[in-house]
């Protein structure tokens, strides 16, 4: 993982360098963005014994346009370094909706840490590429230098603003002011029906539910079937495509986590019969949510996977926050 970060961070870099930086303008909602991150971070907070919380304004419009993979990538950046240097310590994620007039949010997005801080001459060269407060950080937190290099350049071409505060054993304070349009395509729901505004960090369970994991690799296989257990879930286990199949017309499941690359019939193949039984039933019949495994992420793959009938995707090697987001996503989750 340290080194795809590496290899991911040095590439965006060249991108921007090159000019070939390209932004979406699609609708998304923050909150779900913002959750999504936390999430993800979780593990990471708890294993640094980081009290991690975020704050969401009350006034965020439910969806805005604009491009929210690089937003993420801003904001996990940012996160990511908060909890890194603040070892039990505490974190907040702040999102400020300052106004909104004429079809545009302006919004501030505050990421502050109580960690290690930083002093002035840092802070004056903190955005260069390749950047760390000393040597010794590189040894003892990781990283390449050029997280806050990337975030700053995105910001850039967003028209957004990222600034810092802080002060050496103090702590620091990340801002990102932005100005973002308004979905007006979707209606806006009562503010007073919106959810709590702040989310509340507890493991998903899924008690009950019961899952097909079908993979030929058996590392794979008890990797997976462990983080399922922690969530709840029970397993049954088929080692390639066809064996799947022949599961699947004895028994009835939740979910099915499916391998691409199998012998004697690939995930595709095998979904694709699945499809066909479920067809079979009857216009009404339920279709099982069949979530793809692979450690090929094209863009092309995805295409055929779910041209084949599945849902979504996975990327190997799994990961637990991942993992939990997709689950929750498909499955209901059942509270204790």
């Amino acid at each position: 993982e340290s080194l795809m970060t590496i290899i991911n961070d040095i590439l965006d870099y060249s991108k921007f360098e090159s000019g070939q930086l390209e932004l979406d303008s699609i609708a998304f909602s923050l909150t779900e963005l913002a959750e999504e991150c936390v999430a993800l971070l979780k593990t990471l907070s708890e294993q640094n014994d980081v009290d991690f919380s975020l704050n969401l304004a009350s006034s965020i419009p439910e969806r805005v346009i604009g491009d929210p993979t690089r937003l993420r990538q801003i904001f996990l950046n940012l996160l990511n370094n908060a909890i890194k240097f603040s070892r039990n310590a505490s974190v907040e994620f702040r999102i400020d909706c300052q106004k909104a007039e004429n079809g545009i949010a302006s919004f501030a997005f505050v990421f502050r840490d109580t960690g290690i801080g930083m002093d002035q001459d840092t802070l004056s060269r903190l955005f260069s590429a390749f950047m760390q407060a000393d040597s010794s950080t590189t040894r003892r937190f990781g990283g390449t230098g050029l997280g806050l290099a990337i975030c700053k350049l995105l910001a850039d071409a967003m028209n957004a603003d990222l600034s810092v505060e802080s002060q050496l054993g103090d702590g620091s304070t990340f801002t990102l002011g932005i100005d973002l349009p308004i979905d007006c395509s979707v209606h806006q729901e009562n503010q007073s029906s919106r959810k709590p505004n702040t989310l509340a960090l507890t493991p998903s369970e899924f008690k009950g539910k019961r899952v097909l994991l079908v993979d030929d690799n058996q590392i794979n296989c008890k990797l997976a079937r462990q983080f399922l257990k922690r969530l709840g879930l029970s397993t049954d286990i088929a080692t390639n495509g066809a064996e799947a199949v022949k599961i699947f017309q004895s028994k009835t499941y939740d979910l099915i986590l499916m391998d691409l690359q199998m012998p004697v019939l690939s995930g595709t193949g095998a979904t694709r019969k699945i499809r066909e039984l479920e067809a079979n039933k009857g216009p009404g019949y339920p279709r099982t949510p069949v979530i793809a495994l692979t450690a090929n992420a094209f863009a092309e793959v995805r295409d055929e996977c779910i041209a084949s009938g599945m849902n979504d995707f996975l990327t190997k090697p799994i990961r637990m926050a991942e993992l939990r987001l997709s689950l929750e996503k498909w499955l209901s989750p059942v509270n204790n």
